[in-house]
């Protein structure tokens, strides 16, 4: 996976900050949530460090109860072991 902030690590801090208050929830909560340490998540916060773990993102996004795709803005592609192979399969008969 690419580093899922980029150039764009205080966009996606911002983005994260804008929900963990929208949502009330404090720092220290929100990283405990997501199994961070409170000064991992401020730094991510502040743009001063970047996430690019696919895994830390996904464990932001639970925390926050929102979609990958809600902090990184781009779209958000499952990996391999998501993807349900018999709805692939139903959907290869149907195209075929």
């Amino acid at each position: 996976m690419t580093n899922t902030t980029g150039g764009n690590a205080r966009t996606l801090g911002g983005r994260l900050r804008e929900l963990r208050t929208w949502r009330d929830l404090s720092l220290r909560v929100t990283a405990e949530l997501a199994g961070l340490s409170e000064s991992h998540l401020s730094r991510i916060e502040r743009g001063e460090r970047s996430v690019d773990k696919r895994s830390t993102l996904e464990a932001l996004a639970r925390a926050l109860q929102v979609a990958p795709s809600e902090l990184t803005g781009q779209p958000y592609e499952p990996s391999r072991s998501e993807e349900h192979p018999t709805e692939l399969q139903s959907h290869h008969d149907l195209v075929c």
